[in-house]
């Protein structure tokens, strides 16, 4: 099982805490849940942090997590014969190196849509496909 080193950013892209995490997906959670346990430095940051999003997860998308490239990730849909909708895609048991919400986490790094992150028009060769099963 991989390990991840992560970090909670401020808006200002301020590094605010850094961990460690064989699931930071799942560690998020547990920071979220312990914001009213105890009254440390960090859960107060992160407690300011929510309701300056009026309550939603938005301090998620700081979290930092080493995602396949927009590229990768699409050969990746192609490799594993995935067949979803946008509305599926979140329902999907995905590795970890795979955004649950790509339209956000690649939306500067070459989102285009929907239809072209989860279409077969990217299809790519045999011999990419080794090539990139190999580096994976």
């Amino acid at each position: 099982m991989k390990t991840f080193i992560y970090g909670l950013y401020s808006s200002d892209s301020k590094i605010r805490y850094i961990g460690k995490s064989d699931d930071p997906k799942k560690r998020l959670r547990r920071h979220l849940q312990q914001v009213n346990d105890s009254k440390t430095h960090k859960n107060s940051w992160i407690k300011k942090q929510l309701s300056e999003n009026k309550g939603t997860n938005n301090i998620q998308d700081n979290l930092k997590i080493n995602y396949l490239s927009y590229d990768d990730v699409k050969n990746w849909i192609v490799l594993q014969n995935i067949k979803t909708t946008s509305k599926n895609w979140k329902l999907l048991n995905l590795p970890n190196f795979i955004p649950r919400r790509p339209e956000r986490y690649y939306k500067k790094r070459g989102w285009i849509s929907w239809s072209d992150f989860l279409s077969d028009n990217n299809r790519i060769s045999n011999l990419d496909k080794k090539k990139f099963k190999n580096n994976i």
